[in-house]
């Protein structure tokens, strides 16, 4: 995570990135195995955008970042493109999607309608290529009537918590590659 600007080129050249909020952002630099730099790219929101907590490439060399986020608004389109999210939660989550040149490709949205923590820990894929996210969410209340929808698409898989104040989570997306 970055403040304001900074060189990611390693190598002679550079490549700077600013922020366009005084918080924090998440960012992607794509080196090659020699480490020189190709490309860099951030996700700019207007709050503390400062948490990534596992990036991950599928079979077609896409780029998986997952986003723990507490935006109003957050651009996901590290472009010149625009695709904003909103955050309803204290920390919101989701994975963006790249492709290998770190263009947009689209995002995977955990939404939530309680005001508390949600956090992704990890991320990997499995032998079918279907991403299997780990981590945590907490709920404001634990009557039943807050919940994290834990399905991406237009299907709804609620995680209430009835119990304690913070649970753990395995999510597997089918078949992204």
């Amino acid at each position: 995570s970055i403040i304001d600007s900074l060189d990611f080129d390693p190598g002679n050249g550079t490549f700077y990135l600013k922020s366009k909020s005084p918080y924090y952002n998440v960012y992607v630099v794509k080196l090659t195995s020699a480490g020189n730099f190709q490309w860099g790219k951030m996700f700019n929101g207007n709050f503390n955008d400062s948490r990534s907590s596992s990036i991950k490439t599928d079979n077609n060399k896409d780029v998986f970042v997952a986003l723990n986020f507490n935006s109003n608004v957050l651009d996901l389109d590290p472009g010149v493109g625009t695709t904003t999210v909103t955050a309803y939660s204290n920390t919101a989550i989701l994975i963006n999607r790249l492709n290998t040149n770190g263009d947009y490709v689209n995002h995977y949205y955990f939404t939530s309608n309680s005001n508390a923590s949600n956090y992704i820990n990890s991320m990997t894929f499995d032998s079918a290529y279907n991403l299997l996210v780990t981590g945590e969410f907490a709920l404001s209340y634990n009557d039943g009537t807050n919940w994290v929808d834990f399905d991406p698409g237009s299907g709804i898989v609620k995680g209430i918590n009835y119990f304690a104040k913070s649970c753990g989570f395995l999510v597997k997306l089918n078949s992204l590659s």
